[in-house]
């Protein structure tokens, strides 16, 4: 009972300060950083797997280094098979790194604690504000 007539207070309270719109980007803002801190740890996970790339790639490399001691016919047909295959994993390794900065960038350039000197009271908005502090730690 006395948190419902806190929460109704502070309800009475935001629609007086007309904070509605405030509260609308506070949500607006959350649910675009979840949005993208789900992205950077998908792109996180890419990354991950670059040695495993680099792996495929000397492996390739260590194929045609083989073949090219075999029979010239099946050289000629593994070389090209195996270029193709490098050509693709060095693509791919162009992409994370690409990743890589894109995420850097955004990273630099989130600014999600940049709330207004005054847009919250220490006495009012305790709640918003220690979830605010949590989440930036």
């Amino acid at each position: 009972m006395a948190g419902e007539g806190r929460r109704a207070l502070l309800d009475i309270i935001d629609e007086a300060a007309e904070i509605g719109d405030l509260h609308v980007k506070l949500t607006e803002a959350k649910n675009a950083y979840f949005t993208k801190r789900t992205q950077f740890w998908e792109l996180i996970g890419k990354l991950e797997r670059q040695g495993e790339l680099e792996r495929k790639l000397a492996d390739a490399n260590d194929k045609i280094s083989f073949k090219t001691r075999t029979r010239h016919a099946e050289i000629v047909k593994a070389y090209q098979y195996s270029q193709k295959n490098r050509r693709e994993l060095e693509e791919t390794l162009d992409q994370l790194e690409t990743a890589a900065v894109l995420m850097r960038d955004f990273a630099r350039n989130l600014a999600l604690d940049d709330w207004p000197t005054g847009a919250f009271s220490e006495s009012v908005d305790s709640d918003m504000l220690n979830w605010k502090k949590t989440r930036m730690d």
